[in-house]
């Protein structure tokens, strides 16, 4: 279906290049583009467009921003946030994961995309959708990429169809999401047909390293969570692992994990 992009402000022209997958995060219809708002022709619910951010969250719910300490408090700074960012890459220098293969020409959705572009090469797919529950950093990578579509919305509500993006990315999003996270898994899986890509942590067996990681995490990060092997064993069980490593000055404290979604995703 094609749509006269000249009766839309331009901020929402990238709205329109993901419409026919975008969908109600209360009743999972389709949805229709307004000038301020994107509607639902099923259950009739408002989404608004504020500056040409997207707000795609289910109000019934009472989804916000829940913080576990002052690092989290992070996510209404972008420019802290960076920061944040670039002094734990110096503090703790990883191999990274080669990800061409995964970017070239597919549609990525960045689950937590916060407010800036980092660890893939965003020339490289054919579109990208970020959505991240800061709408000060969805508001910053609207400025920066305005090419492509970032929204406010929850990762255990996305609001897009099944199957509709090639390349899926978790970027130590996981450990700052509180609840249950074979749910989360199972809802990033359910809009990805290609590929799920995870950088998290790991909490090491040995006492003594986890208690340094533990002060480590306190001091830079104060997440919700911090799973151990075991731990990371159980979530992935359902799923084809193509490739796991562990990587991290802080012994071996961030994971990188590639998951074959190609075949189906867990119910």
């Amino acid at each position: 279906m094609s749509f006269p992009t000249n009766q839309f402000p331009l901020s929402n022209k990238t709205i329109l290049k993901h419409l026919e997958t975008l969908r109600c995060v209360r009743c999972s219809e389709a949805l229709e583009l307004t000038d301020n708002s994107l509607r639902c022709g099923g259950c009739g619910q408002r989404f608004p467009i504020a500056d040409g951010i997207p707000l795609l969250l289910d109000t019934l719910d009472g989804t916000t921003q829940e913080t576990a300490g002052h690092m989290e408090a992070l996510f209404r700074f972008p420019s802290f946030y960076r920061f944040k960012h670039g002094l734990l890459k110096r503090l703790n220098k990883t191999d990274d994961l080669v990800m061409s293969d995964f970017l070239q020409q597919k549609k990525i959705v960045d689950v937590g995309c916060g407010p800036f572009s980092y660890g893939f090469d965003v020339t490289l797919p054919h579109s990208i959708v970020g959505l991240d529950l800061s709408p000060q950093f969805v508001r910053a990578m609207s400025q920066q990429d305005p090419e492509n579509l970032y929204l406010v919305a929850s990762a255990k509500k996305i609001p897009f169809a099944d199957k509709a993006f090639d390349t899926a990315f978790l970027r130590f999003v996981i450990h700052h999401i509180p609840g249950d996270t074979a749910e989360l898994l199972r809802e990033v899986a359910r809009v990805t047909r290609g590929h799920l890509i995870i950088f998290d942590h790991v909490r090491s067996d040995v006492p003594w390293q986890a208690k340094v990681q533990t002060t480590y995490w306190k001091t830079f990060d104060s997440g919700h969570h911090y799973n151990s092997m075991s731990e990371w064993d159980g979530l992935l069980k359902p799923y084809r692992v193509v490739e796991f490593r562990r990587t991290g000055k802080m012994f071996g404290n961030v994971c990188q994990i590639v998951l074959d979604l190609t075949a189906g995703s867990p119910s």
